[in-house]
Formats: C-alpha cells, structure tokens, sequence
C-alpha cells in the first residue's frame, strides 16, 4: 500500500464504547459489543500538507477539570482560521462528561463551530458518533485509524495520544468502560492493521517514554514523541504547536517534534516535573540488539557475588519514574543512566555498556527536562524493583525473552537472601557488609515510639572507602509541615532525591489529600530553594484501580486552604518486621506551608541505615538529638 506521508499526532482522551452515527444527521442504531464501520457513501480524500491526528481519551482529566477541553480551545486558539493546507482531526471521549460519551470524530471546523461557546461535546458539530465506543479497546483505534485513512491524502502525518499513561502496562484509560486501557500489545495491533506509516506518534500522557513502547510502535512511524515522568494536566502546549505546524508546511517531522518539547518545557505557566524526549524510531533496532547483549551478560553475572552487588547498585542509582513509596517499588528506570552504573559497578561488561550508549545517543534525537528530574536522559525501561504484578504482566512487553530471563533469576536470588545487613563501629565510621551486597546506605532520622522506630527522613550516606561510612552530626533540620498561625505540625516521610541543575534541592513523601471532602493518596515533590529557603511543593494524585494497577493521574496540585493532610511512614518495629502507618493529620490553614528548618522541641534520632536485595535492613547504633 501506498506510504501515507502525514505527521499524526493523535491525543488519545478516554472514550466509552459505543453505536455509530454518520455525519451529522441522526443516529444510525445502536452497535452492542464490537465496533463495526459506520455505514456511508465513497467521498474523495482530502488533500492536505499536514495532518494532526489526535486520540482524545478524556477520562476523569475531562469529566472532573475539563483539562481535555482545554487542549481542544487551545489547538482552536493556534488557528484562528482553517489553515488552506492543515487539517486537524480528533476522536474524543471516554469521559463521563456531557458529549464525552463513547466517541466523537471531529475535524477543525466542526471542532471550531462546537466550541463556540468554549465548550465541546454539547453540540452536533462531528464527521461521525459512536454512542458506544470504548475508547480502552482497539476496535476504537482502529475505527478512528481505518477513517484517517478512508478521508485524507497527506504529506506529513503527526498522531498524538492523550490522556492518562502506565508506561510499558498501557495508556487510554476509558472512564465509562471502568477504566479499560488500552494494552501496549493493543495499540501496536491496531496500529498494523490501518496499513499506514506516520512521520511521528506522540504521547501526551504520563510515563510514555519507554524502550517497551518504541519497540512496540518503532514498525509504523520516523519519530515518537513522549515523557519519562509524570505530565502535569496543562499537557503540551498545543496554541504553539498548532501555530507551528501550520505556519511552517515544509518543516520535517523533528523540527515540528522539537518544537513540541521546546514550548512544552519554556511555558512559564507550565509546572513541574517536566520531561520530553524525541526518537528516531529507525534507531530502535539498534538499541534492542545492543541492550539484548548487555541484558545476556548481566544475566551471566547473577551467580557471581561481586558483580550481583554491582547490578544492584546500578537499578539503585539510575532514576526512578512512576514510584509507589509504601510499596518501595518504582514502574520504571532511566537506561541510560542505569547503563551509565553499569559500567562504573560491572567493570567487564564496560564494553557492551559503552555500545549500548553509543546506540541510545543516536534513538534520542532530542530530550530535555525543568531542572527538577536530574538524571533523565530520554528514555526508560522496566526497573526490577517493580512490584511483582508488574513483573508478571510484564513478560508480553518485555523487550527481550533474554531480559525478562534475567530478571527472573535476578528476582529469584533476592528472595534467598534472607540474612541482614552487618553494620559495625570502628572509631568515627561504621563498616557495612553484606553476603549478597547492599543496595543501599543512608542517614535516617527517626522518633521511638513503643512500637519502633518512624523514620521521617533519609539521604544517602557518604562513604569513606570500601564498605566505610561516616555518620555527620545533624542539627535537627528537616522539612516538615507547619501552620505558623496555630503553631499545629505534622512530620513526613521525607527522602532527599538530590538536587536540580540550578541546586535547588529535591525531596519526595507520600501523602493523603483530603479536599472538599475526597481523599486522595498523592506522591509529593517537595523543591527547596537553597537561597531563600523556601519549598515548592507539588503534589501527584494516585489511584489503585480493581485490576491491582496504580494509576498516575496528570493533575499536579498544592496544598490549599481547608484541606488535610496526612502523611505516611515506614515503622521499623522492635519485633524486626517493617510497615507503613499514618502519622499526623492536619487541618490547612492560610499561613500553613512546608518549612525547612528546626524540628518542634522534642528528641529525635539519626543513624545509618542499610538495605540488601533481598529487602534486609538493618541500623546502627543512633544519636540522640534533643530540641528545646
């Protein structure tokens, strides 16, 4: 079949499953179960220069904040008119909204006529309706393929998914349909089926930048566009990006990319954390093929107690995406940067280590981040420190049976080790052993309470040699949550997770957000200005879903006032067992913040605290720190 030359970006916004409904006239009866093509009479095709295709899945971003529709008015606000050789067609729904309902296929002027009045799904401005649609199944992609491919004729094709993304375990999820997602197996089937070949797929959802995706998509598209991290609800900035497109036809697929990211990331309304990153998808190949090998000689080295405490050490230090704190497991880790330890802590796989990154620097065409993600480099991978549903789900993605191989025995050696960590004190510094090697070393600040110790605080401990670590003195300085009117506080469970580019200095806790009366468990940033000493904090909602999934909403809030906040920690319990609890709940009030500064009087704690592979901790003797 003849190559469709068109840049797509299709946004995928969550539809509901449903009938067809031709044109605009009346609803043509309704379709249970499957979708089949709406019924209609051959028409030319359009022809156009570019074509903007966008799969618009609003879920709860739509039916609670109307974040969807605020994309949508701002493509509109880009083209104050109909560009002669642009056009731009949408699929929406998966919302539990008024219009949102199954899925809707728009083109810019039925899309400009419907929003006049800055609202869209409320009038019957639309090329056809599918009252029925599930926009979590592939039969909805595939109608809204087989039409792009029915109706246009384009040089450059961009298809852009919007909505809610879960890295490697899918994207799309349709609220009307109890959250069904699209599986990364689905997308890449439907994708085949159009028969079509797109300058570029993007993904303005949250965690889409991953090995498993690329491989997945890599056979029908030049470039795939995507975010390692979270993205906030704003999502890219489509008033510049529309203007872009339709004001520079003869620009290729990487500068229209590029100039995604570089508007997405120069927002000064946009927030934090913030990732972007391009691929050269004909690149893709390469990388599978030098991180198959890698993959083969790590998993050589499981048996071998030197280079285990190596391989560990590398998934310790490379960055973390989609982390779920109480269950100390994370969705996915930066490649490079575990590449990157890899080679420093596995000295003999150096020169597989070094292939692999000179085929990462030529995928990653393009990526930059706010300052506030150190340590990503453009594209992710499983981590091994997921949970162990993930690890089963993950074997139909898996980028290679022999990764997935390793990361069975990998796993498998965890679960033996079932000895702690020794820590013992000569002199000033603390020597740390481990049969099957440390994982890691920090210094803890903690309370005793009659069932343990609650530890509110860790950064990595400094090491003064081999296996030697030094414990500094702590002045009882911590970030903590305060309302300076009523002097009422809360501690958290705060981990230092670095510092940004510009050294403001980065932390992370979980928390519960109570807000008109709806509790929602959130993973909290937390950003210290070191000149200042002020802290930004941005709050990320989380949902546990039926199916065990823990789905990632892209709404970024802030503490205001009335609502409440409780916070989480771990408890390391006299008996030796280890358990998150709730701490304090408090009220906020108009003058309450977090803070960087002393603790409220009372006695704390700090010691180091070590961690093995197989989740074996263990502390050293403490110092009492009293506040008055």
């Amino acid at each position: 079949m003849k190559r469709l030359g068109i840049i797509v970006l299709i946004l995928i916004f969550l539809l509901v499953s449903g009938c067809f409904e031709s044109g605009v006239g009346p609803e043509q009866g309704e379709m249970e179960g499957n979708i089949t093509v709406a019924d209609g009479t051959e028409s030319g095709k359009l022809q156009v220069t570019t074509l903007v295709a966008i799969y618009m899945v609003g879920s709860d971003l739509e039916s609670e904040s109307g974040y969807a529709s605020r994309d949508i008015l701002e493509i509109l606000e880009g083209l104050p008119t109909n560009p002669e050789d642009m056009e731009v067609v949408l699929a929406y729904g998966g919302a539990a909204a008024e219009g949102w309902k199954g899925m809707t296929i728009a083109d810019l002027e039925d899309l400009r006529q419907d929003a006049d009045d800055e609202v869209v799904g409320n009038e019957a401005y639309h090329r056809e309706v599918y009252t029925r649609a599930n926009m979590g199944d592939k039969k909805s992609l595939e109608t809204f393929l087989s039409y792009i491919r029915d109706n246009y004729e384009s040089e450059k094709v961009l298809l852009v998914f919007w909505d809610h993304g879960d890295a490697y375990r899918g994207l799309c999820f349709d609220e009307n349909h109890g959250y069904d997602k699209l599986e990364i197996s689905e997308l890449e089937s439907a994708l085949a089926a159009s028969e079509l070949h797109f300058d570029l797929i993007g993904f303005d959802a949250c965690l889409m930048s991953t090995l498993e995706l690329a491989k997945a998509v890599g056979p029908f598209a030049d470039y795939m566009l995507a975010s390692e991290t979270i993205e906030p609800t704003h999502g890219w900035d489509y008033t510049a990006f529309a203007e872009y497109a339709a004001e520079h036809p003869e620009a290729p697929p990487e500068a229209v990319g590029r100039e995604i990211i570089d508007s997405y990331l120069e927002n000064p309304t946009h927030v934090r954390p913030r990732t972007l990153s391009l691929l050269d998808l004909s690149k893709t190949d390469a990388v599978l093929e030098s991180f198959d090998t890698l993959a083969a000689g790590l998993k050589s080295e499981i048996a071998n107690p030197r280079a285990y405490c190596g391989l560990g050490a590398s998934f310790t230090g490379a960055r973390k995406f989609g982390v779920e704190p109480r269950q100390e497991a994370e969705i996915s880790m930066d490649l490079k940067g575990f590449t990157l330890e890899v080679r420093e802590e596995v000295p003999h796989l150096s020169e597989d280590a070094d292939h692999l990154l000179e085929t990462l620097d030529s995928l990653v065409v393009y990526a930059r981040h706010d300052g506030s993600v150190p340590g990503a480099h453009g594209v992710s991978i499983y981590s091994p420190h997921a949970t162990e549903g993930n690890y089963r789900q993950y074997r139909e993605v898996s980028v290679s049976d022999t990764w997935y191989g390793f990361l069975g025995e990998y796993r498998d050696r965890a679960c033996t080790d079932l000895t702690e960590p020794g820590i013992s004190k000569s002199g000033d510094s603390f020597t740390v052993e481990d049969d099957s090697g440390v994982t890691s070393v920090e210094q803890v600040y903690f309370i005793n309470s009659a069932r343990g110790a609650v530890i509110f605080g860790k950064l990595p401990a400094a090491c003064s040699g081999d296996s030697a670590y030094c414990l500094p003195e702590w002045d009882g300085k911590w970030v903590y949550f305060r309302d300076n009117q009523s002097g009422a506080y809360t501690l958290i469970s705060a981990t230092y997770e670095g510092e940004s580019e510009d050294g403001t200095r980065i932390f992370s806790t979980e928390l519960e957000l109570r807000r008109n009366g709806k509790a929602r468990n959130c993973l909290a940033y937390l950003y210290l200005e070191p000149e200042n000493g002020t802290v930004d904090t941005y709050l990320n909602p989380y949902e546990n879903l039926e199916n065990g999934d823990i789905l990632f909403s892209r709404e970024v809030l802030s503490p205001q006032g009335g609502d409440a906040l409780t916070a989480y920690a771990p408890l390391y319990g006299n008996d030796g067992t280890r358990k998150w609890i709730s701490l304090e709940t408090i009220s906020v009030g108009e003058d309450a913040a977090f803070v960087f500064d002393y603790l409220p009087e009372g006695t704390y704690y700090t010691a180091l605290y070590a961690r093995d592979f197989g989740s074996n901790f263990n502390m050293s003797e403490s110092v009492e720190v009293v506040l008055d």
